[in-house]
């Protein structure tokens, strides 16, 4: 499962039921980024493989959006509840101390139907139609993503990062030009993301 788009994945369903706003897409500047890269690296550290499912993310989603369950209203808006107060240190030290056996009220959920496309979604771990939209937005560089390409520079943890965190391989990038994975990982890109891909590679 790719962590990074299935959170966003869940967390738009959900605000867009919360706000019966069903065009909304969520936009992030720089800082919300880096923290929601700094959420997946704590989900991936905490949960073991097995553990990290879609259904354990949407519960803890589920979770979040219930501390504002009842309305909310600030300079955003009515009931709008922005990604970084469900993925931030609070939020998530919220999660950690939570009553496991309280069964917390959720006014929101997500229906049968839309559960279930996001577990076909992942399970088949395609890109969303968003990425048809944004082709141009995923071949852009990002700083967060090269700091940690560099950091793990050819090694099999690198490999891992980019695997479950980026868009994989970019030839804009002097990290993955150089890289001992690039060819398996431009095949990865290949076989996952063949849009993009196809932009990467013989745009």
């Amino acid at each position: 499962m790719n962590i990074y788009k299935a959170t966003l994945t869940i967390y738009e369903e959900l605000f867009r039921q919360s706000t019966l706003n069903t065009s909304f897409v969520c936009r992030m500047d720089r800082s919300a980024r880096k923290t929601l890269f700094k959420f997946c690296f704590w989900f991936k550290d905490k949960y073991t493989p097995e553990q990290r499912t879609v259904n354990l993310l949407v519960q803890y989603f589920e979770f979040q959006f219930s501390r504002y369950s009842g309305g909310y209203s600030r300079n955003h808006g009515k009931n709008k509840i922005m990604l970084t107060w469900l993925v931030g240190k609070k939020a998530i030290g919220e999660w950690e101390t939570r009553d496991v056996r309280r069964k917390w009220f959720v006014r929101i959920k997500l229906n049968e139907e839309v559960g279930l496309r996001l577990q076909k979604a992942f399970r088949n771990e395609r890109a969303e139609k968003a990425v048809a939209r944004t082709l141009s937005v995923f071949n852009n560089m990002s700083d967060i993503e090269e700091t940690a390409k560099q950091r793990f520079y050819n090694t099999v943890e690198g490999y891992l990062y980019c695997d479950m965190m980026t868009t994989l391989y970019n030839p804009q990038s002097k990290w993955c030009k150089g890289c001992e994975h690039a060819e398996e990982c431009t095949e990865r890109l290949r076989q996952m993301y063949p849009k993009l891909y196809n932009s990467r590679i013989n745009g």
